[in-house]
């Protein structure tokens, strides 16, 4: 019985863990908490690289679709035409062209019209465009300039009213049936050299930015002055085809 009891007791010391097995099992532990703590530092450091990277290429698709020289553009423009709002009336479901003057000079400098309508505007100005007007901005002073017709209705305006003369004086000459509704063909004289060799007589007193007028169903021609709103010569013309 004694013997059974001494064989009990060994067998229970041998299942037992010695203490350099426990330091062993101890320090594999160890090591692993260490590899995995090294692990999720990687994973967390791909992550981040992921995130920078996906960044990166919604900044570069970004660039690549929108300008933002054009973006800062855009908003300069919607301050400049809140500021003019703020100062006449506008149209504010029209979207105006906005332009800002960086050559006055040669505005001016296009023709006599262009020189009246931007006589007072200067280089930083802002040109804008509506359908039915034009403004000159200048947001240093935060005044408008210029309200008004722009140089190209300006321009068709006295095309027309300088016709209306033509036609009023032709008819006061008798040049004209009071009853026409003809409008004439114009041409403005650029070279009278030319024409005076073409034609001696009847364009003899003619000068440069004169006014040739054609009537084709009359067969008139007239001579136009702008500055004495006169007509200087006229005559009779007929237009034939080579071959008949």
């Amino acid at each position: 019985m004694q013997i059974q009891t001494d064989l009990d007791n060994t067998l229970k010391r041998s299942q037992q863990p010695s203490y350099s097995q426990i330091t062993r099992s101890a320090g594999k532990r160890l090591t692993s908490l260490r590899l995995n703590k090294s692990t999720f530092n990687q994973i967390l450091n791909n992550r981040a690289l992921l995130i920078v990277i996906i960044v990166l290429q919604i900044i570069i698709i970004v660039l690549l679709f929108v300008n933002p020289i054009s973006l800062i553009q855009e908003y300069r423009n919607q301050q400049i035409i809140e500021q003019v709002a703020a100062k006449t009336d506008i149209d504010s479901s029209e979207t105006p062209l906005v332009a800002e003057i960086t050559d006055i000079a040669s505005l001016k400098a296009a023709n006599d019209i262009q020189a009246q309508v931007y006589k007072d505007a200067q280089n930083g100005d802002y040109v804008l465009g509506y359908t039915n007007k034009m403004i000159i901005f200048r947001p240093s002073t935060q005044a408008i300039i210029y309200e008004g017709d722009n140089p190209n209705d300006l321009l068709t305006k006295a095309q027309e009213k300088v016709i209306e003369d033509i036609i009023r004086v032709a008819k006061e000459q008798n040049l004209l049936p009071a009853e026409s509704t003809e409008t004439p063909q114009i041409s403005i004289v650029t070279d009278t050299r030319a024409l005076q060799q073409s034609n001696p007589e009847f364009y003899k007193v003619a000068r440069n930015n004169d006014l040739i007028a054609l009537f084709p169903a009359h067969q008139l021609i007239i001579l136009y002055n702008q500055e004495t709103s006169s007509i200087i010569n006229s005559g009779s013309y007929s237009t034939t085809i080579n071959g008949f």
